[in-house]
């Protein structure tokens, strides 16, 4: 067994029996493993009847990051006020290869096709929360909030996921 180069033959328990097993620790996202073996019939006395030999190729999938709204529902609403600030929290969104790695968070808020883009102005990011100044929105409008989640890229891979939230304003 390799990743197309390195040897992790050593990384192989139960090499001899029915079922190999490998430390997923061991295999890296996005790279290809190839793996020969050979496969015994044997008589009930222990010698070889007939055999054959295997190939066979895993590519470890990479895995993008969860983004997640805390406390997120289909869709919310809010009404206008002047002054008001609404907080919205992706602090639950977790890269599951590296659940310690540091995410980036980029907000937006857009508007249907009658109402305008919220200026940048009235989101007010830090890391995974947002502040969004609610008298900035229209009344009796929709809106859909994004937070972007990106995590470490993985071979060169980009890994990114997001999440939504549909605001609707009333008076």
């Amino acid at each position: 067994p390799s990743d197309l180069g390195n040897d992790i033959t050593s990384e192989i328990s139960g090499k001899d029996k029915a079922t190999m097993m490998i430390n997923g620790n061991i295999l890296e996202a996005g790279k290809v493993y190839g793996f020969k073996g050979r496969v015994d019939v044997l008589r009930s006395n222990g010698s070889i009847l007939t055999g054959a030999v295997e190939c066979f190729f895993v590519k470890v999938r990479i895995e993008q990051p969860l983004a997640v709204i805390k406390n997120s529902e289909a869709s919310i609403n809010i009404g206008i006020e002047p002054e008001k600030m609404y907080e919205f929290d992706a602090s639950l969104s977790v890269d599951p290869v590296y659940p310690t790695a540091d995410l980036a968070y980029m907000w937006t808020l857009n508007g249907s096709a009658d109402t305008y883009w919220v200026a940048s102005a009235d989101l007010f990011a830090s890391g995974p929360k947002v502040r969004l100044n609610v008298s900035a929105l229209l009344p009796d409008r929709t809106y859909v909030l994004v937070v972007v989640v990106s995590a470490p890229s993985i071979n060169g891979v980009s890994r990114i996921s997001n999440a939504s939230q549909i605001i609707k304003t009333f008076p």
